[in-house]
């Protein structure tokens, strides 16, 4: 499922780096979201620019909130054809797991 923002936010600063990084990371989902958009009976063309921007948003909050680009593009946490709230709890799941391993770490020395 593709949602899209129902208003329109600010553009958030980012550092040239993190730039790059979300435009490369879009790139590997405009195929599969124009496919599906597609697939739905929508305009993509019409559509896309919204589901990128919402995109950059969400990779953005996955960022600062300090998950790595790997782990986001392994478990596909900025899936845009995916619900919010799914990718939430994964990102979640993936951050309770990390605390736990930093925890038993710490308690084996």
């Amino acid at each position: 499922m593709i949602t899209l923002a129902t208003t329109p936010s600010p553009l958030i600063a980012v550092s040239p780096r993190w730039e790059l990084a979300i435009t490369r990371r879009w790139r590997d989902w405009e195929g599969p979201v124009t496919a599906a958009l597609c697939q739905r009976g929508d305009a993509p063309e019409a559509l896309l620019p919204g589901v990128q921007s919402a995109h950059r948003e969400w990779l953005l909050e996955l960022l600062t909130r300090g998950l790595p680009m790997h782990a986001i593009r392994r478990l596909a946490l900025d899936d845009p054809r995916e619900a919010r709230l799914v990718l939430m709890a994964k990102a979640e799941r993936y951050q309770d797991k990390q605390r736990r391993r930093k925890r038993n770490v710490t308690n084996l020395t």
